[in-house]
């Protein structure tokens, strides 16, 4: 776990993250951080083009407050980082490389959603893969064997053993 930018966040007083730097399992260490239904929806925001300010906030309808603390910690944990808008006046917020590392969680979890909550009506938005126009639909995938990878064919082993 890398704590850097969770050092730079110390400073927001965030009990969660206090509790999360002590613990050693990745999964509620990453879900304290960016697991909030706002912090992930912002992420969620940018990766689908709503990268500034008034976009996001007109996207999701969130206490202009509220999205400023939030756009705040996702900087300071090195996963959007602000950039120069087209409108000199605005800055836009681009995913850096371990942003970017968090759009399959998300986006799994969407397509979760889509699967198991989305009633009659169907999923209120869906990705289309740029080059192909195909429906994503993610998976995982081992890295090695390239073999879809489900729950019951994952061996949990010490960090230390990597092959």
């Amino acid at each position: 776990f890398d704590a850097k930018p969770a050092q730079r966040l110390s400073r927001l007083k965030d009990s969660a993250l206090e509790k999360a730097m002590r613990a050693s399992d990745p999964v509620p260490v990453a879900l304290s951080l960016i697991g909030d239904r706002w912090s992930s929806l912002i992420l969620h925001a940018v990766f689908t083009g709503k990268q500034n300010f008034f976009a996001i906030q007109a996207e999701l309808q969130i206490a202009s407050n509220v999205l400023a603390s939030r756009l705040k910690k996702l900087v300071a944990l090195a996963l959007i980082a602000p950039h120069p808008g087209s409108d000199r006046r605005r800055r836009d917020y681009l995913p850096t490389p371990r942003g970017r590392d968090a759009f399959p969680m998300l986006q799994t979890l969407a397509s979760w959603g889509d699967r198991w909550l989305a009633g009659a009506n169907g999923p209120p938005q869906i990705l289309r893969h740029r080059s192909c126009g195909a429906i994503l639909d993610p998976h995982y995938v081992c890295g090695h064997c390239e073999q879809s990878v489900r729950a019951q064919d994952v061996l949990p082993s010490r960090a230390a053993a990597r092959h």
